[in-house]
């Protein structure tokens, strides 16, 4: 059965383009058996995905991101971004929270994990906006307890004459400071994107991951 498709090209030497294109794509399924944007790995993405945040993020997440980037890498730089599943990323969280320090007995403690998997999740996110994948893999993911007690510096009653003192815009940045921990510089660079409010977690691009 013949099926005809429109094209919104402009001239007839486009719209050849545009033809060529398609059969390349369709030549590609019938060999790997996945559209080519599907076949990105994640070392494919990478360089996108750095550009992209040095192009809307603060310059001190323009050498933090890509280290962090570069760790991840060892673990899924090779796989192809539109086959990793939720169970292959909670299957890492898993061995990686059992793993031992570098020279030492002790486990990995579950801060640096959840340090990890934040930036994998974001990288994830972005992927999924541009195509690449279909869900974000790292939804639903069970991550270790991380011991978040704050060691206060104010007491109560400083803390609500600050409050009483901020002003109507600053309030929620003073509350947010006071409450998570976060800098000044973290704070400045989040984005709407960055707060997940239906998992509670705020990701940090360039925070240290202790």
């Amino acid at each position: 059965m013949r099926r005809r498709e429109r094209t919104a090209a402009s001239s007839k030497e486009l719209a050849q383009k545009v033809l060529r294109k398609k059969l390349d794509e369709i030549e590609v399924i019938k060999i790997h058996g996945l559209p080519a944007v599907q076949r990105v790995t994640f070392t494919d993405f990478l360089p996108e995905y750095v550009a992209h945040v040095k192009a809307v993020r603060s310059k001190t997440s323009h050498v933090r991101v890509p280290s962090m980037a570069k760790n991840l890498e060892r673990t899924f730089g090779p796989k192809i971004l539109a086959r990793i599943r939720t169970g292959d990323i909670q299957r890492w969280v898993d061995a990686r929270i059992q793993e031992k320090k570098r020279g030492g007995k002790a486990p990995v403690k579950p801060a640096p994990v959840v340090g990890e998997f934040v930036p994998l999740s974001a990288i994830c996110r972005e992927a999924r906006k541009r195509g690449y994948v279909h869900e974000n893999p790292c939804r639903g993911i069970a991550l270790p307890k991380v011991n978040n007690k704050l060691t206060r510096c104010l007491t109560a009653e400083q803390e609500r004459r600050l409050l009483a003192a901020s002003s109507d815009c600053f309030r929620p940045l003073v509350q947010a400071a006071l409450y998570t921990g976060m800098r000044l510089g973290e704070l400045l660079d989040l984005r709407w994107g960055d707060v997940a409010f239906e998992t509670g977690i705020v990701t940090v691009v360039h925070g240290n991951g202790d």
